[in-house]
Order: structure tokens, then sequence, then C-alpha cells
């Protein structure tokens, strides 16, 4: 793995249980509670959420038609106006979301520590469980889940993958390093569909628009990933962030061990095989005293 050309800046320790309304100024950092008339984009605390809940995951088709899901079953609704909640039918956790029309949605979960994997439909009036019957020992959960063209993947436990083809669920195999936890999925095409994991080392899957197969990158175990261009640009413990591509199969790190805590989720604008392009990636720690996190890359200069 290679040294890295960019650095990335700490953004702000962001408490889990809420963010502040936020804009910019020019030191390029992100202050607490300014007007949104200074003309730039402003957070504010969704004080109505109808739950107490933590929320895993998020997914929406407009501003009007926004869904979460999270700890116990929870599952709200985002009209626009409100938030309501949603009876799925379980206690169990779900841990992600995934719709092709407001009439179908998809819902994965499972209690990570018993029980079987939960996959749930919801066609806008009620909620229908789907059964994986053949998974691995110890794989209790699917924790995300992505589609096009109405085929279905999710990804979970155990090197857990299933793919829905058809109407039909079915278990796939993703190679023998497929041997941990796959805890992020992301696509851009039928063919073109990755998978992050790994709790002692980093995996990473892609699926070709057939099947599965899995590398060990190198790297700590991995939790975000997005595809941007030829290159994906992943995340995982103690802040590791890279980009790596997967033709070569080359690392590029861009930081590591910058902060004590994981990095959950990611975001980036556009390209970034030469290291530019704006990136956001946010997380903390699940174990107490939670913290949070949020690193934003930033030029050599500044």
């Amino acid at each position: 793995m290679k040294a890295p050309p960019r650095a990335l800046g700490l953004l702000i320790p962001l408490v889990l249980a809420g963010l502040a309304a936020c804009t910019g100024d020019n030191d390029g950092v992100l202050d607490a509670g300014a007007s949104p008339d200074a003309g730039v984009p402003v957070w504010v605390v969704e004080a109505n959420v109808p739950t107490t809940e933590d929320l895993l995951a998020v997914w929406g088709r407009a501003a009007d038609d926004v869904y979460a899901v999270g700890v116990a079953g929870t599952m709200v609704h985002f009209d626009g106006a409100r938030w309501s909640t949603l009876a799925t039918g379980t206690r169990d956790d779900l841990w992600g979301v995934f719709g092709f029309a407001p009439d179908d949605l998809w819902i994965v979960g499972g209690d990570p520590f018993e029980g079987d994997p939960i996959v749930l439909h919801y066609d806008g009036h009620r909620f229908q469980s789907e059964r994986i019957l053949d998974h691995p020992e110890g794989a209790h959960a699917l924790f995300k889940i992505w589609g096009v063209d109405g085929e279905l993947h999710a990804v979970g436990q155990r090197g857990l993958v299933v793919r829905r083809r058809e109407g039909v669920w079915e278990t796939v195999s993703a190679g023998p390093l497929a041997d941990q936890d796959f805890v992020s999925l992301w696509g851009t095409a039928r063919d073109r569909i990755f998978a992050v994991g790994g709790r002692s080392e980093g995996r990473i899957a892609r699926y070709d628009g057939e099947r599965w197969t899995t590398t060990a990158p190198g790297t700590p175990g991995l939790n975000a990933v997005q595809i941007l261009g030829d290159e994906l640009l992943v995340g995982g413990v103690h802040g590791f962030l890279a980009r790596h591509d997967p033709a070569t199969g080359v690392t590029v790190v861009e930081a590591e061990g910058l902060v004590d805590l994981d990095v959950h989720a990611l975001f980036a604008t556009g390209p970034t095989s030469d290291g530019e392009g704006e990136a956001y990636a946010v997380g903390g720690s699940f174990a107490e005293p939670h913290r949070g996190v949020a690193l934003r890359r930033v030029p050599p200069s500044l």
C-alpha cells in the first residue's frame, strides 16, 4: 500500500444522538447554528421523529418520500411535512433499506447473535416477510441491500450474500475469502456491485453480473464503500480511508490512525484517481461512551 497523496482534516466531533444546524465560513469548517440565509445548505435536527430508537439506514426517492429503519424493528417515513411510524411486525434490528418504488421497498436485518436473517417487503400498505433458507452457521443478520433492474443483492454476517432474481431468493457464494462479515454495499449497474467488510482484516467483494468474487486487499476491516469512476473509496476501523483499484488490486491509503474511531459511512462528489475531489466520512463508537466523528478531504495546502 502506498503513502497518502492527500490529507484529510478532522471536521467536527459529532454526538451520535443528533446533529446541530450547520453552515460554512471562510475557514472551511462547518459551524453550528448559523442562518440558512447565508446561501449554503443547512443541517437541522429533526426533533419530531416519533422514535427514541437508533436509526441505522435511510433511503428515499424524493424530498417527500423518505424512509429510515433501525433498532427493534423501527421504521419511520417522512412525507415532506412530518414523520410517522410504520409497524413492521418485527422487534429485531433493521440494518438496511432500499426501494424500486413507493410500493416496492425492501428491508433487511436480524439479531446478530441469534435467529435467522430478516427480509421484509413493503408494498406501501403492509409488510411481508421473505425467508432466507440457506445461510452459513452464525449468519444471523443481513446488513445492507441494493438493487437494479428488479434484481436485489443483500450482504451480511459470515460472508453471507443473497440475491433475489425473478422473485426467488438464493444464497450465492462469494468465494473462499468471503469468510468475514460484509457490512456495506454499493452499485452503479447490474454488473458493477461491490461489498466491503471484514473484522480482523478487510474484504472487498465484486459482482460482475453473474458471480461474486472476494479479495483480501491487505487493509484493516472495512465498513464503507463508494464507487467513483474506476476506483472505490473505502473506509474502516480506526479512521482508515483509502482508494482501491479493483482492476489492479492497488490500494492507496489516504488516512490511517488519524482518529481512534471507526468510519461507518462516506460520500464523495467526484472521481478520486488523482486524489482530488471532495469526500466526507462519518463514524464513531458503538460502545459507550458514544462518540461521533466526521472527516473531510482537504487539499494539502490547507
